[in-house]
C-alpha cells in the first residue's frame, strides 16, 4: 500500500470519525456553545491538523508537509470572513443560539459535498476540454472586476437575495424554527392538512451549500 493511499484512507477516516463524534454524541442535543468550548475545539482541530503534517512528513518529506500546513492556513484566513456573513444571516432567520451549531454543520457538510462534486466534475471536463481554462479565467475576472467595483450596501437585505428567492418557489415554509429541525408538519392554511414545510433552519443551511464556500 502506498503512503499516499494509507494518508488519504486515514484522513477519511479521521474526518468522518470526528465528524460522528462532534453530531452524534458532543452535540446531539441542542446546547448554546460557550466562546471557551469553541476555543478549546479550535485548539483541538488544529492540534489534529498539526498532527496529521507531522505523517505527511514521515511519510514523505518537510515540503509536503509544509504544502499542507501553508494551504491549511490560508483556508483558516480565509474563512474568517464566513463568519460575519453566518452571523449576519443567523440574525436575519433569528436562529436560536442553542441551534447554531446543528444548522451550521449540515450546511457546512453539504457544502463539502457540492464542492467535492463541482471538483470531480470540473477535473473531467478540464482534462476533456482543455480550452475550457480561458472560460474559467475570463468568470473569474469578470467577478472580480464586479465585486470591486459594484455598490456596497451598509445594510444587507437577504429578501433580495437570488437564492431566498429560488428557495421560496421551490419550497413552502414555516414561519416557526421548530426547534431547528429542517423539515417539519403543519396543518396551517392554505397548504392543507399535515404538509411537510421547510423550517428557517433550512433555509439557512443552504447558504453555504449555495455557496460552496465556507471554508
Amino acid at each position: 500500500m502506498s503512503p499516499r493511499l494509507i494518508l488519504e484512507i486515514a484522513f477519511a477516516v479521521i474526518i468522518v470519525g470526528f465528524l460522528i463524534v462532534d453530531l452524534g454524541i458532543l452535540n446531539r442535543k441542542a446546547h448554546a456553545i460557550s466562546v471557551r468550548a469553541a476555543a478549546w475545539q479550535s485548539i483541538f482541530w488544529i492540534t489534529i491538523s498539526v498532527i496529521f503534517a507531522w505523517c505527511i512528513f514521515l511519510f514523505y518529506d518537510a515540503t509536503k508537509s509544509m504544502e499542507f500546513l501553508s494551504a491549511y492556513a490560508t483556508e483558516k484566513m480565509l474563512s474568517v470572513d464566513n463568519l460575519f456573513v453566518i452571523l449576519l444571516i443567523f440574525n436575519f432567520f433569528s436562529i436560536e443560539e442553542k441551534y447554531q451549531h446543528r444548522v451550521l454543520f449540515y450546511g457546512i457538510l453539504g457544502a463539502i459535498i457540492m464542492r467535492a462534486v463541482f471538483i470531480g466534475l470540473g477535473s473531467v471536463v478540464v482534462s476533456m476540454f482543455h480550452w475550457i481554462l480561458y472560460i474559467f479565467g475570463a468568470m473569474l475576472v469578470y467577478a472580480g472586476f464586479k465585486l470591486f467595483f459594484e455598490k456596497k450596501e451598509e445594510h444587507i437585505d437577504f429578501h433580495n437575495n437570488k437564492m431566498y428567492r429560488l428557495a421560496h418557489r421551490l419550497f413552502h415554509f414555516s414561519s416557526n424554527h421548530h426547534g431547528g429541525h429542517f423539515i417539519v408538519r403543519e396543518a396551517p392554511r392554505p397548504y392543507g392538512r399535515g404538509i411537510s414545510l421547510a423550517s428557517p433552519a433550512f433555509l439557512h443551511g443552504l447558504t453555504p451549500v449555495a455557496s460552496c464556500g465556507v471554508g
